[in-house]
């Protein structure tokens, strides 16, 4: 017997006597010597085990009871539960619902409808295998460089022209930014600015007097006077040409002296 042996008190059974048992199987120190004390593992006994499992019991007996009443109130057809168990609506509606079902398979089995018609012919599967054939094509045509979309994802001149749009593009900008040219000066030049600003404001008081009748175009915009004068001149004067025309004589006379 060693020192770390282990001692503990056992029964023999549940109910049977008890005893100290010594465990050395693990034991790896020194023999022992009198007056040494050994290490103790205490094991609960039977009426421990039964006062620590007393409360699960009772929550076991709780949850029993629970679902005798729940069972119970099933089985008198109320609830949700109960009705689901015992109304034979629900059953009747699941009878209807599996009939309309078989009915719709049978349909389908014998080609009618939409549904039928697609499951028994062989068109839509046609047509379905021909839509691929011609997207495959696409993708050919595509990888190829063939069309606008094949050239715009092989072409590298698409690429290279649109490089140089942007290239120009960013030219330009920078211009305009640095105020050169037409456009750079109208966004840089203050004078330009001014002078364009006076311009329509100029441009704005003169349509303000055509709008109010004054000066020549006013007036012959507003004044109905001035047109029909206008008017009058413009008829009278085709009917001299008119005159001439058919008897130039009586307008024109030549004199030639001989000297």
């Amino acid at each position: 017997m060693r020192r770390d042996s282990v001692t503990s008190l056992d029964t023999a059974g549940v109910l049977g006597e008890t005893f100290l048992d010594i465990d050395s199987a693990q034991a790896i120190g020194s023999p022992v010597q009198d007056g040494d004390t050994l290490p103790t593992q205490v094991h609960p006994d039977f009426n421990q085990v039964v006062r620590a499992s007393q409360s699960t019991l009772q929550n076991m007996d709780a949850l029993l009871k629970r679902a005798d009443r729940i069972l119970a109130f099933a089985e008198s057809g109320k609830g949700s539960l109960g009705k689901l168990i015992y109304d034979p609506t629900l059953y009747n509606r699941f009878s209807d619902t599996v009939a309309e079902f078989q009915k719709i398979v049978a349909q389908v089995g014998n080609g009618e409808g939409s549904l039928g018609r697609l499951v028994s012919r062989n068109d839509a599967y046609d047509k379905f295998i021909a839509t691929l054939n011609k997207m495959d094509q696409v993708v050919d045509d595509l990888q190829q460089g063939k069309g606008t979309a094949g050239k715009f994802l092989k072409d590298p001149t698409l690429y290279n022209n649109a490089n140089d749009t942007i290239a120009n593009l960013k030219k330009v900008t920078e211009d305009i930014n640095a105020g050169k040219g037409t456009l750079g000066k109208l966004t840089k030049d203050e004078e330009l600015a001014k002078k364009l600003d006076t311009t329509m404001t100029k441009l704005a008081q003169l349509t303000s007097d055509l709008e109010a009748g004054q000066g020549s175009a006013g007036k012959f915009l507003k004044d109905e006077s001035f047109y029909n004068n206008t008017n009058q001149m413009l008829a009278e004067t085709r009917e001299l040409l008119k005159a001439i025309r058919e008897n130039p004589k009586k307008y024109l006379s030549i004199k030639l002296h001989v000297f």
